[in-house]
């Protein structure tokens, strides 16, 4: 028990209709609060209680900034994943004519990944450890996520096309497919 549930059941030894009237909390404490108010001991017999409401939370349903903080995000998560793409694809023994090719392939096969975990139903609050970074790392990347995909995909798709395009001309005739 808390030292605030221990003195108020002391205060109710002597007058039983004495309660809390008001409870308040900012961020995790908002969420921690809640049992307080509804009576349920957040320690002692409700504690496996309370670590599984926090183990079960998706802090994106709760963090809900509006659609163009999404897009922001995802586009610059998109853009650090083309650079790493690119940094990839190009360090790579590969024939010219080909790295293109490779580049739009692996940037929708990672938007493809994305649209998929981002419309699966998971919540790896509990998988990702106590670490504070992880957990904010994920919600940024959870958040932004859908934006990012289709701007990976839509990358990948205009990459492919350019190559087509270049292949048809004739500019990598001269080389073998």
């Amino acid at each position: 028990m808390t030292a605030l549930e221990e003195h108020l059941a002391e205060l109710r030894k002597e007058d039983p209709r004495l309660d809390i009237d008001l409870v308040v909390g900012t961020s995790g404490d908002a969420i921690n609060s809640l049992p307080i108010a509804l009576g349920i001991p957040v320690y002692g017999e409700g504690a496996p209680d309370c670590q599984q409401v926090w183990e079960q939370l998706d802090q994106r349903e709760i963090v809900g900034p509006l659609g163009v903080v999404h897009a922001n995000i995802g586009f610059w998560f998109a853009l650090l994943q083309i650079a790493i793409v690119i940094h990839i694809v190009t360090s790579l023994p590969a024939r010219p004519h080909g790295r293109t090719w490779s580049f739009s392939l692996v940037l929708l096969i990672v938007g493809l990944a994305e649209v998929t975990a981002d419309y699966v139903p998971v919540v790896p609050w509990c998988w990702l450890g106590k670490n504070h970074l992880v957990h904010h790392t994920w919600l940024w990347c959870g958040l932004g996520i859908r934006w990012s995909a289709w701007c990976l995909m839509a990358v990948g798709i205009l990459g492919m096309l350019f190559h087509g395009r270049q292949r048809k001309s004739g500019q990598f005739s001269h080389l073998p497919v």
